[in-house]
C-alpha cells in the first residue's frame, strides 16, 4: 500500500510541478514538490522506502526537465539518506525542521545538478543566474517542504498508518 501511495503522490507532484509557474526571483527554479516528497519519506519511513522515493522522484524530475537521467536521483538519494540518518536527532513533525531540511535539500540538489551539467559543459549560464537559482531553490525549498509534508502526512493518515518506521 505504501508503494501505491508513493506512486500516486509522485504522479500528482509531477503534474503540479510541471504546471506551476516559475518566477524570475527564483532563477526560474520550479516548485520543489519532488524534493518535498523525498523529505517526507526521509523523515517518516524506513531506509528502503526513502531510497525508492528518492530514485523515483529523481527520475521523474529528470524526465520533466532536460537533465541526464539519474543526476537528480543520485542527489535525492544522498540527501535522503543523510536526513534519514539524523531523523532521530530532530523533531520530525516540527515545521521548522521541514523548512530547514527542505531548503537545504533543494539547494543542495540544485547545486549538485548544476555542477554535473557544468562539468559536462551542457550549460553555460552567467554566474549571477546560477547564484540566483541556488538562492531561489533554497527559498522555495523552505516554503514548499512544510506544505508537502503536511499534505502527505494527512494523505497517509487517511490511508492509515503514519508512524515513523525504524530502519
Amino acid at each position: 500500500m505504501r508503494q501505491v501511495a508513493l506512486i500516486f503522490a509522485l504522479l500528482i507532484a509531477s503534474v503540479l510541478q510541471a504546471t506551476l509557474p516559475t518566477t524570475a526571483w527564483s532563477g526560474w527554479a520550479p516548485a520543489p514538490l519532488m524534493s518535498g516528497l523525498v523529505l517526507y519519506y526521509s523523515l517518516m519511513h524506513r531506509r528502503a522506502l526513502v531510497l525508492e522515493a528518492a530514485l523515483l522522484a529523481g527520475l521523474v524530475e529528470d524526465s520533466l526537465s532536460l537533465m541526464p537521467l539519474g543526476t537528480t536521483s543520485f542527489g535525492f538519494a544522498v540527501a535522503g539518506l543523510i536526513i534519514e540518518r539524523y531523523r532521530d536527532d530532530v523533531m520530525e513533525h516540527q515545521w521548522t525542521t521541514h523548512v530547514a531540511f527542505g531548503a537545504m535539500l533543494n539547494a543542495g540538489v540544485t547545486l549538485f545538478s548544476m555542477a554535473m551539467l557544468l562539468k559536462d559543459e551542457l550549460i553555460h549560464p552567467p554566474l549571477f543566474h546560477m547564484a540566483l537559482r541556488v538562492i531561489g531553490s533554497f527559498g522555495l525549498g523552505g516554503l514548499v517542504a512544510p506544505l508537502v509534508f503536511a499534505l502527505m502526512n494527512r494523505f497517509e493518515t487517511t490511508l492509515g498508518g503514519v508512524e515513523a518506521e525504524s530502519s
